[in-house]
């Protein structure tokens, strides 16, 4: 199995990477920056000789969708969901923030002004699922946090780093997490809105509530990722 890590930029350009089953380095690159469609079509043509196999496993390190509507309810640590007037940010933002792993930037809602590295995050999940890979929402912030504490190994290609030194290393971080959850080792938070889980290359601490993992029922929306 091949995993790919996506790290979204419209600055510098977006990076990749991507490891085999061994955690090996077996490719990385920097797309050129252009139109997202543009910049789409390029990680296609970058990523597809490593899918004779199969379709890949991607994590893309943005949103997948903006927010149809603000959410109208926010995560307190002593009361749990408690309402609130209609702000930004999906449930898997809500939740990596509450358990103190990683500051998101707020999923912004449909009509808002959204930044281009989101926008073109959108885009670059619309072209990796149309031609049928795996796409999974990534943080690198946050798998540096849970993988502090634990064993990771990961070989990767020096050769790449010249490009862009700090998105290459989150775009293998993305990489690894992507592998981390699909063996088994990781856990995937959030998606309890319907807009998105973000995966994660180990399990919360234990002193994270169960009720932060839950949506509140009568704000469900149902799944459309």
């Amino acid at each position: 199995m091949i995993y790919i890590g996506v790290d979204v930029q419209t600055a510098r350009g977006v990076t990749w990477a991507a490891v085999n089953d061994d955690h090996e380095s077996v490719g990385a690159g920097l797309l050129p920056k252009g139109l997202k469609d543009d910049v789409a079509t390029a990680l296609l043509d970058a990523i597809e000789p490593l899918s004779a196999d199969g379709p890949l496993h991607v994590g893309i390190d943005a949103p997948r969708m903006p927010l149809p509507v603000g959410r109208s309810v926010t995560w307190h640590p002593q009361r749990g969901w408690v309402p609130c007037e209609p702000r930004r940010g999906r449930h898997c933002e809500l939740v990596v923030r509450a358990a103190g792993i990683a500051n998101p930037q707020w999923t912004p809602v449909t009509g808002d002004r959204i930044p281009e590295w989101m926008q073109l995050g959108f885009a670059l999940f619309a072209a990796c699922e149309a031609v049928g890979h795996k796409t999974h929402e990534v943080f690198p912030s946050a798998s540096y946090h849970l993988l502090g504490a634990t064993s990771a190994r990961l070989t990767v290609d020096l050769g790449a780093f010249h490009l862009a030194p700090k998105d290459i290393l989150d775009a293998y971080v993305a990489a690894y997490s992507v592998a981390e959850f699909v063996e088994g080792r990781g856990c995937e938070v959030g998606g309890g809105d319907g807009h998105g889980a973000i995966i994660l290359p180990r399990h919360l601490p234990a002193n994270v509530s169960p009720a932060l993992l839950q949506w509140p029922p009568s704000l469900s929306t149902g799944a459309q990722d």
